[in-house]
């Protein structure tokens, strides 16, 4: 569902840093008074750490649901070619089998 958030922003060194920039993704940021105003296509999970974060949500209009889409038909997001997930779970692995093998070297296994 297409809602609209309302995040604090911290500024630093003359740039804007908006609250849950970890939920945010191929949005519209806007500013609305000393906040800053997110539309966004958010999951379930996003739209809950979002609402938490957001002195006020909803529903979006019809006018700001068609500017997303307007900004995705312009501005067409692509899969990471990364699976990241998986790279973080192979370096796990291999820090387990060092430790592993360091382990055993010591004899403290």
């Amino acid at each position: 569902m297409i809602k609209v958030y309302l995040l604090p922003a911290i500024r630093v060194n003359g740039v804007d840093t908006v609250a849950g920039t970890e939920y945010i993704h191929n949005a519209i940021l806007d500013v609305e008074g000393t906040e800053k105003k997110l539309i966004q296509d958010a999951t379930p999970e996003e739209d809950f750490f979002l609402s938490t974060l957001s002195s006020m949500n909803r529903k979006a209009t019809e006018e700001e649901e068609t500017r997303l889409r307007d900004m995705w038909s312009e501005f067409p997001s692509y899969p990471s070619p990364r699976d990241l997930a998986a790279e973080i779970d192979e370096l796990r692995a291999e820090i387990n089998k060092i430790k592993k093998d360091k382990e055993v070297k010591h004899g403290l296994e």
